[in-house]
């Protein structure tokens, strides 16, 4: 990134840091104090969402600023997708997810691939059709984990800006060691993700 990107990202980081962490304490008091289990559940997935938002916020900080990468342990590619997809799914987002072949590790840096995952459900629903769900697939094959994401492109609703989702996507990818392709078309958006894997463990 160079300053003319950097600078305006870390304006708004600093400017959505304060009122996210308003959001997450507020949520995690109100579920404190819900006793209905409904209300809870939705509090607890706002708590959630908007500590990823925090993370995701913090990694873009950390890729313009060539900081020092989040610790790298073996974790569950499906295991990540699957859980930021309930988390959507909880604060009302339609998704769609389908999964093949068998449980599988890779080695990086599990916020990476939850950051990425959030970036690219973002861009979903911001060139998608919001009557159509998002399609997620997750499929282990052998040594590579592919994520796809596709959702129907909106008649009526358009998405344009300076290319950064898509750059800090790639930076994103890179450093799982991963690949990432997106593509519109007139009548969908789709992107892939291509994650080497460590061996398959079911």
């Amino acid at each position: 990134m160079n300053a003319v990107v950097t600078d305006p990202v870390t304006m708004v980081y600093h400017e959505l840091r304060s009122p996210l962490g308003l959001m997450v304490t507020a949520a995690r008091s109100a579920a404190y104090e819900s006793s209905d289990e409904y209300v809870r559940a939705r509090c607890e997935s706002i708590v959630r969402a908007a500590e990823r938002m925090l993370r995701t916020a913090t990694r873009i900080i950390d890729i313009a600023s060539a900081s020092q990468s989040a610790e790298e342990t073996d974790f569950s590619p499906r295991d990540v997708v699957e859980e930021v997809v309930e988390d959507y799914r909880q604060l009302g987002v339609v998704v769609v997810l389908n999964t093949r072949g068998g449980a599988a590790l890779t080695h990086g840096a599990r916020q990476h691939l939850e950051a990425l995952m959030c970036s690219l459900l973002g861009n979903a629903m911001d060139h998608g059709d919001p009557a159509m769900p998002i399609l997620v697939c997750v499929e282990t094959e052998r040594d590579q984990c592919t994520v796809t994401i596709r959702n129907a492109i909106g008649s009526e609703r358009s998405h344009s800006g300076l290319g950064l989702g898509s750059h800090i996507g790639q930076q994103l990818a890179r450093q799982l060691g991963a690949s990432l392709s997106t593509s519109i078309s007139s009548t969908e958006y789709a992107a892939t993700i291509e994650l080497p894997l460590l061996t398959l463990v079911g």
